[in-house]
């Protein structure tokens, strides 16, 4: 605790080390040396001393054989009062943990969080949510300026930062993004199936009768979105996320026009669009999510057999997600942005 003291940490580095951390329980860590030696001589326990405790080359150890002392010259109960105040200051942080994770939970979306839920919090909470999901998405501790500014671009609702572990930060509407900046461009087949995504979606492809589906009313305009026209693949299909240079010419709007204006004319935030998946059969992307299929691709009226495209999260079940996944931009609409 004395060394996280030394440099400047918060509640949790206060904390000094939990007695209980996952798999590793130390039942000794509120056991005074002391207490060990007379234990063991009570009951005649050889030990050995690390010849290395009595360097001062060490931090532990200056602060061992000449920081306590001093401090315990001052209040004798030192070790003890030091002790209690850990206890109180883990609960503490306990608790504001707890707090943080509720509030994410509140305000998750399928592509981000709300930001009026989050900007509503106290500060306390509010830097513990937002290192939990810079931590969730790039795996790496963000320091306490990083924090800071984080939360003011929340409340602020304008801007964005970037953190060690290329995580981006961006607010726009109601929304705030995160995500790890640059991605790696990815290519995988596309065959029939469940297909897991680098993202953690899964997409799924499906070979059926038009007739099928032209049945189902309530979902007829939606899975037409989502659907090819079977017979125009005459090459491999692939699934890919963008590339620099992409160009797409949407069904139905007689227009070619690259991803970026596409991006734009959608008010697609920068963050989501690596997000975005295009289904290519090496000459052209035949479908893009949010903009259905290519006017090459489109499913005509004489056509018999479809492909049908359904992306979900991983944990749900495609069919009881098939009127949420289609359109991102539907997604605005919902969460007012």
């Amino acid at each position: 605790m004395l060394l996280h003291l030394t440099r400047g940490a918060g509640l949790r580095g206060l904390s000094g080390i939990p007695p209980v951390r996952g798999k590793i329980v130390r039942p000794f860590l509120r056991i005074t040396r002391e207490q060990v030696e007379a234990y063991c001589q009570f009951y005649r326990l050889p030990y050995v001393t690390d010849q290395t405790n009595e360097e001062r080359i060490f931090a532990r150890n200056r602060i061992r054989l000449d920081v306590v002392p001093v401090l315990e010259s001052i209040n004798p109960a030192f070790v003890q009062g030091i002790a209690g105040m850990v206890e109180r200051i883990s609960r503490d942080e306990q608790y504001l943990q707890e707090e943080a994770e509720q509030a994410l939970r509140r305000a998750k979306t399928d592509y981000g969080y709300r930001r009026d839920i989050l900007a509503g919090l106290p500060m306390p909470v509010l830097v513990r949510a937002l290192e939990h999901v810079i931590q969730c998405v790039g795996g790496v501790q963000p320091e306490s300026q990083h924090l800071e500014h984080a939360a003011v671009v929340v409340r602020t609702g304008h801007g964005g930062l970037s953190t060690p572990g290329g995580i981006q930060l961006v607010v726009q509407g109601n929304t705030l993004f995160v995500a790890q900046r640059p991605v790696s461009p990815w290519t995988l087949p596309a065959q029939e199936g469940t297909i897991p995504l680098p993202d953690g979606r899964c997409v799924t492809l499906r070979k059926i009768h038009k007739k099928d589906i032209e049945n189902q009313n309530k979902f007829k305009n939606l899975l037409f979105h989502n659907c090819i026209n079977y017979d125009t693949i005459t090459t491999t299909l692939f699934f890919r996320n963008r590339r620099a240079g992409d160009h797409f010419r949407p069904a139905g709007r007689g227009v070619t026009k690259s991803l970026k204006k596409l991006f734009n004319e959608a008010k697609i935030e920068p963050l989501l669009r690596d997000r975005v998946l295009l289904l290519d059969d090496g000459k052209e992307i035949v479908w893009m999510e949010g903009f259905g299929p290519s006017e090459h691709a489109r499913v005509p009226n004489h056509a018999e057999q479809v492909l049908l495209i359904t992306v979900t999260n991983a944990k749900e079940d495609s069919e009881s997600q098939i009127l949420r996944v289609n359109d991102i931009r539907k997604e605005r609409v919902d969460h007012g942005q």
